[in-house]
């Protein structure tokens, strides 16, 4: 992980009545917009006929194609972003049938799952803000969709009856949050660093929805376990760019009230006319 120090400066409008879904938070009195996390310094037709046509790209010298690849997207026609993969709900969504522990509240549903509603003290564990836009398969932001966010406390422990850990769970922390993407598309959240548990990588879970509809549901992992990829029973399946769709680089920095936390951006790349099977993907117990 990058040791260099970052300030986060996020924004959105605050929804009335609940905790802002928009804003990472300095404490519940004040409020600083999260805009922007700072920028991380961030052919020829052939005279063959068609069924003797050579493939073209590969008879070109490597930097020829590097060039030719340069020009088009310096001329507007970038290739389209990596979708982000599906990936299992796991057994341990929120708001899943099995789980018998109390409904979280209308106000514990926020992005800032770092307090509960009324709570007097904050969640244990090391600070973390993640944001990024959520993009249509042209790489167009999609503004008015649910981000939703769920993860274990610092402990290890998920907020679901179905966790062996649960009662032993830290009652400060929210586990679950949604933020609906603005108009530029983007969502934000403050929690803390997800505990381990045996079996697993580190990881969060989110799903995107439309109109009430999950279009997505996966996982993001961190970049310092990249070593475990390929042992990890969820995410050994990935390779290549969809791979690096989910890995989040978390850098060392401080949030608007100037103390230290974990910041990581990633974007979000959905089909909105998809229909998410993560929610369908049925298994026990902890996860493989």
């Amino acid at each position: 992980m990058n040791a260099s120090t970052r300030s986060l400066v996020p924004a959105a409008a605050p929804v009335s009545g609940l905790k802002p879904r928009h804003f990472l938070l300095r404490s519940r009195a004040q409020l600083t917009p999260v805009a922007a996390l700072r920028p991380r310094a961030g052919l020829g037709e052939s005279s063959h006929p068609p069924a003797m046509r050579p493939p073209i790209p590969s008879l070109l010298p490597a930097g020829i194609r590097l060039a030719a690849a340069g020009l088009l997207a310096g001329a507007g026609l970038a290739a389209a972003p990596t979708r982000t993969p599906e990936l299992t709900e796991g057994p341990f969504y929120t708001f899943n049938p099995n789980n018998t522990l109390p409904a979280l509240p209308p106000g514990d549903r926020d992005n800032d799952l770092t307090r509960r509603s009324g709570g007097a003290a904050p969640a244990k564990g090391e600070s973390f803000l993640l944001s990024g836009v959520v993009r249509d398969l042209d790489g167009r932001p999609v503004p008015g969709v649910t981000v939703e966010l769920w993860q274990t406390d610092d402990g290890g422990a998920y907020y679901h009856s179905g966790d062996s850990r649960a009662d032993r769970r830290d009652r400060d922390f929210q586990f679950y949050g949604e933020s609906v993407s603005d108009a530029q598309g983007r969502y934000s959240f403050r929690t803390v660093q997800p505990g381990l548990y045996t079996g697993r990588i580190r990881h969060f879970h989110f799903k995107v929805k439309q109109g009430g509809t999950a279009v997505l549901t996966s996982q993001f992992i961190f970049e310092a376990e990249r070593a475990q990829f390929a042992r990890d029973g969820v995410t050994s399946r990935l390779s290549g760019a969809a791979l690096e769709a989910l890995v989040l680089s978390p850098q060392r920095g401080t949030d608007s009230a100037g103390q230290p936390a974990w910041l990581a951006r990633k974007d979000i790349v959905i089909d909105p006319a998809a229909r998410s099977r993560g929610s369908r993907e049925k298994s026990r117990g902890r996860e493989p």
